[in-house]
């Protein structure tokens, strides 16, 4: 079975709930944003690779790799810089936290002494921009190719090979929030926009169900079944 797996957000505790469901040989592959805004984001990336799980670039791991190879300087000045306010802001303060790079000072971020978990924070880093746009697999749903992304693709897939519209394709993929086409020719899984149930369409499914929400509708974390089309959906749990 192949089971693809909404935004984590740094809740390591719920992802190891939901993975119960799985079975030893199944392919598990993410649609991104495994980290930032959760506790456990450092865990969460260490999980994930460990286990070998497969993954697309999320928007949160592209500002990673950008934001936080900035942090890197400012963490020997030992004094964080303003630029980085628009990835702290959205939970990189909480995933710099989870690798000890950080303290949390009358709720702001100053830099840390402990370098402990700073070669894991690299290694990280490098390992997200060796992650994929997107994943093509064999299987069909409704007899159009499955193609998982972190947000929509399905509107621009037919430009995904046009050098000119490189630029766009990637911020498209990365930050777009748009419904896919009806009349597209993929069957595309993603994430990114959280919705209140993971709702099969006749071309795509959305499977963030905004596991890192506090707000009741949402708070669950979800995977998507290609083989059967079904829908495990569970709570945050607690520890997180």
């Amino acid at each position: 079975m192949t089971y693809v797996i909404g935004d984590v957000h740094g809740n390591i505790y719920t992802l190891k709930k939901l993975e119960s469901y799985f079975s030893k040989n199944d392919r598990i592959i993410f649609v991104g944003d495994l980290i930032d805004r959760g506790l456990t984001s450092r865990q969460t990336v260490k999980y994930v690779r460990e286990k070998g799980y497969e993954c697309v670039l999320g928007n949160h791991e592209l500002m990673m790799t950008t934001y936080g190879r900035m942090f890197l300087n400012d963490f020997v000045k030992k004094e964080i810089s303003d630029e980085l306010f628009s990835w702290l802001s959205v939970g990189g303060k909480e995933t710099l936290y989870s690798y000890g790079l950080i303290d949390i000072v009358n709720g702001n971020a100053v830099c840390s002494s402990n370098e402990e978990y700073l070669e894991d924070y690299i290694s990280d880093i490098n390992w997200m921009q060796t992650i994929p746009l997107y994943i093509e697999l064999e299987e069909k749903i409704n007899d159009k190719k499955v193609v998982i992304s972190h947000t929509c693709i399905s509107n621009v897939w037919n430009k995904k090979d046009d050098d000119n519209f490189k630029k766009q394709y990637l911020e498209h993929i990365i930050w777009d929030r748009q419904t896919p086409d009806e009349y597209s020719n993929i069957f595309n899984i993603f994430g990114h926009t959280k919705v209140k149930e993971a709702k099969l369409n006749d071309n795509y499914i959305n499977i963030d169900t905004g596991c890192h929400s506090m707000n009741y509708m949402y708070g669950k974390l979800s995977a998507f079944c290609v083989d059967d089309q079904e829908v495990i959906s569970i709570n945050r749990d607690v520890k997180d």
